[in-house]
Order: C-alpha cells, then structure tokens, then sequence
C-alpha cells in the first residue's frame, strides 16, 4: 500500500464564514451533562442523601426533573446551582439536557445570593449559570477585563477570579471551554483546596470535564474511562479515591464521549461528511474550498498556516520524522515524510 502523504483535519473543515462543519462538540455535550448528573446522584447517595429525585440513575433526566418538580431536592444542597463554561457546541448540548430539569437561569452577580440565602430560593428546581470570560478574569494591572481579543493576544496579563467569585457557589461545574497553556488555569489544586475546607462538603460536590484538558484549565483533571468515569480528588489530603462517601470534589473526565451516543453521533457524523465523500474518495481535495482548508499536509509538505507545526516537531524531536530539509530561517520549502494519517 503506497504511503499516505496527506492530511486532513475533518474540524478544520468550515464554510465560508468559518462556521465548522463536521463537529462532536453538542454531543460531547449531551453525554458530558447525563454523565455528570449520573455523578452527582451517585455523590449525594454517598453522602447519606437517598432521595426519589436523585437515586434514579436508570431512569431519563426528565424523569428526574418531574421528581424534583414534586418532591424537592435535599434542603442540605439547595439551591443546586449548575455552573457551564464556554459558549460553543458542547454547552449547547450540555444545556439541552440541563434544560430537561424544572430550572431558572440567574447571572453570575446573584450566585453567591443564590447560595448564602437560601430561602429566597425553590428546592423544587435547579439553578443554572451561564459564565463568560469577563466574569472571572481580570487584567493584572487594571484589575478589569478588556477585551475578548485582548484576553486571546495578551493571556499572560489576565488572572481568573472563578475560585474566589463563582466555584464556592456552585454544586456542579460543566466545564467546555477552550484552554491552553498560554491561559491561566479555571482553578488550581490549592484554589481547590481552600474551596474544600470552606464547603463542608456543599458546594462543588462535582466537575464533569468534557473539555478534558489534562492537567489544564482544572489542574487536578485526568482523563478517565466509559467504564470507569469518575474519581474524587481531596485536596486537602492530596489525595484521589474512588470512595463516593469520602471527602472531596468529584471528576468525570472521559475524553470520547461522543461513543457513548453512537447512533446520533454516527448519523450526525455521516450527514456532516457526505457532502465531501467524493473529493475525499477520488484524492480531488483541491476541488473543496472545505477540504483545502483543512488539509495540514499535503505531498509531504505542511500546508500555510500549518507549517509553524515544523518548529514544534524539531523541538520535540518527533520520531517519526524520517527526512526534513529545513533553513535556520523557515523561509525556504520543507520536505517530511509522513506516515499514512487522516485525522476524521
């Protein structure tokens, strides 16, 4: 079989107006929130807490939502307050799910309200909170935020306030949100640990990572499995257990969650692709303004924006870079050998 030189990203595919077109992200979303709500049920019955409204992991999140509408939640945790970061696909499908349940949404400012007053607030519904970047983060020498372009060109000049202005306040945190190492983190291991002694166990009782960025934005996060998605994290100890009566904040983090929906991410996933099948089949990807665009490599060359990925692999020293011809400026072509890819 003759080696593959191409590569193709299938989410770097997008139309026109740089609207992606071929995407997990709601379903990532849906399967994130029914797992997270799988957890939090599993953590309240750990603490003692057996009630209708939450021991039912087997039964739809409608079904749920009907019991807390009639019987309430436990007066201990409520108001139960479901905090989504970022604003893409997969909160739009965390959010679909969460709007299964009897619900209100309030903004970040009546959080902490929500939560020390109680009795201003219903048992029999649950609280959402949709945050933003200027929510949380603060420039260093302002002590405001500027601009969302700012932020993304200037990360080393913010820091995030969500440790102290919204986590103490939140029963389930739904993060979805971009992150690299250039951003400061949502919440650190001693953030985290201040919060857990504050809380009596109350407040942050879980974390469903879909982003899932190892070590990332939440700095305790790991990946985990289908089979075995959660684990707690006791900061205090500095401890991971798997104990759902133990102290600490629960974790769910599986990095594939769109393959516990198959058939919809499937068909979803199908219907997405079709449309490009032929130029990818008969190698006429230059026939796709779609497919142009999200090609890395092409011929064993990387392709426009893609060729500062050449820099990465020499500073990593890549194994499988087998020949490259490279000047200490980048300016004149590369050649690299790659093995047979196509990233769908």
């Amino acid at each position: 079989m003759p080696m593959l030189q191409d590569i193709l990203d299938k989410e770097l595919m997008t139309d026109a107006k740089k609207r992606r077109l071929v995407l997990f992200g709601t379903h990532a979303g849906y399967a994130g929130m029914i797992d997270g709500l799988h957890g939090l049920g599993r953590r309240l019955l750990g603490l003692g807490y057996n009630t209708p409204s939450l021991d039912s992991a087997k039964s739809t999140v409608k079904d749920i939502g009907a019991t807390i509408a009639d019987e309430g939640l436990p007066n201990d945790f409520s108001p139960m307050t479901f905090v989504f970061t970022g604003t893409g696909n997969v909160s739009n499908g965390v959010q679909q799910i969460f709007k299964c349940l009897p619900h209100e949404y309030i903004q970040v400012k009546d959080l902490k309200e929500c939560v020390m007053t109680p009795h201003k607030f219903s048992n029999h519904k649950v609280y959402g909170c949709q945050v933003y970047l200027q929510d949380y983060l603060i420039r260093t020498d302002t002590g405001k935020f500027d601009t969302k372009r700012h932020y993304y060109e200037n990360p080393r000049d913010y820091k995030s306030l969500f440790h102290t202005k919204i986590a103490p306040y939140t029963s389930m945190l739904i993060h979805g949100s971009y992150w690299d190492s250039r951003f400061p983190r949502l919440i650190t291991k001693e953030q985290l640990r201040e919060i857990q002694e504050n809380s009596n166990n109350r407040r942050l009782l879980c974390i469903a990572d879909i982003s899932c960025d190892i070590e990332g934005a939440l700095e305790f996060s790991h990946s985990t499995t289908i089979d075995d998605p959660f684990f707690y994290f006791d900061a205090v100890k500095e401890m991971e257990h798997k104990k759902d009566e133990g102290e600490g904040t629960q974790i769910m983090a599986v990095d594939i969650l769109p393959t516990e929906i198959p058939l919809e991410s499937s068909e979803h996933f199908s219907r997405s692709l079709y449309p490009f099948m032929k130029d990818l089949i008969n190698g006429t990807i230059d026939n796709s303004p779609v497919l142009s665009n999200a090609t890395i490599a092409k011929d064993g060359q990387l392709m426009g924006a893609h060729t500062k990925l050449y820099e990465l692999l020499l500073r990593n020293n890549i194994s499988q870079i087998q020949e490259m011809e490279i000047t200490s400026s980048f300016a004149n072509k590369r050649k690299l050998k790659l093995e047979p890819i196509l990233f769908l």
